[in-house]
C-alpha cells in the first residue's frame, strides 16, 4: 500500500488497490469528520435497537488506520489536523478515546510517537485537549504511561471512581466514538 501525504494533496491506495485522493489535507479532514459523524449516528441507531444499521466505509478513516499500522511518521500530523478541526467536545472525545488512544496505547508503538506527541501538545491546545480523553491501562510500558499521564491521560487501572475529580464522567462508553475496523 502506498501513501503520499504532502502539504497540499493526499493520495492513498487501499487494500483493494483502489486509489483515493484528496486535493488537500483540509479536504481529507472534512471527509474524515463527515465519516466520524456518520459512525456516531450509526452507533446511536444501533444502541436504540435499530437493525440493519449501515456503517460508513470511509477511505479517509482507512488511510489513517493504515498509516498507524505502517508506523508512518506523518500520522501524528494528520491527527493534529483532525484535532484542530474538531468542533464539539464529542469530537475531542472521539478523537482522543479513538485514534490517539489507539496509536499511543493499543498499537504497541506508542513509544515511537511520544516525543512528537509531547512537542505538538505544547503547541496545539486542540491536540492537547484530545489527550485528556485517552485512558491508559496498566499494560502500557511504565515510562510511556508516566509521559501520557503528564499530558492529561486518565489512569484506567485506577478505575473511574479513583480518577482525578476533573476527569470523572468525561469518558464516553467504551463503544461510543469507536468505529469497528470492519463493520
Amino acid at each position: 500500500m502506498g501513501n503520499d501525504v504532502g502539504e497540499t494533496a493526499i493520495t492513498w491506495q487501499d487494500i483493494a488497490d483502489r486509489i483515493h485522493s484528496w486535493p488537500s489535507v483540509d479536504a481529507w479532514v472534512a471527509d474524515w469528520w463527515a465519516a466520524a459523524r456518520e459512525c456516531r449516528a450509526a452507533l446511536r441507531a444501533e444502541d436504540a435497537g435499530q437493525t440493519g444499521v449501515r456503517w460508513p466505509d470511509s477511505a479517509a478513516q482507512g488511510l489513517l488506520g493504515d498509516m498507524e499500522m505502517e508506523r508512518d511518521p506523518r500520522v501524528v500530523a494528520l491527527i493534529v489536523a483532525l484535532a484542530e478541526a474538531a468542533e464539539t467536545e464529542q469530537d475531542f472525545s472521539d478523537l482522543g478515546a479513538g485514534e490517539i488512544e489507539d496509536l499511543l496505547c493499543h498499537s504497541g508503538i506508542g513509544g515511537q510517537f511520544i516525543d512528537e506527541v509531547e512537542l505538538v501538545a505544547r503547541r496545539s491546545p486542540a491536540f492537547a485537549r484530545t489527550l485528556t480523553w485517552m485512558w491508559v491501562g496498566s499494560d502500557i510500558e511504565p515510562s510511556l504511561r508516566t509521559r501520557l499521564f503528564a499530558l492529561g491521560a486518565i489512569d484506567l487501572s485506577a478505575g473511574q471512581d479513583d480518577a482525578p475529580a476533573q476527569k470523572k464522567g468525561r469518558r464516553p462508553s467504551k463503544r461510543q466514538g469507536k468505529r469497528p475496523r470492519h463493520p
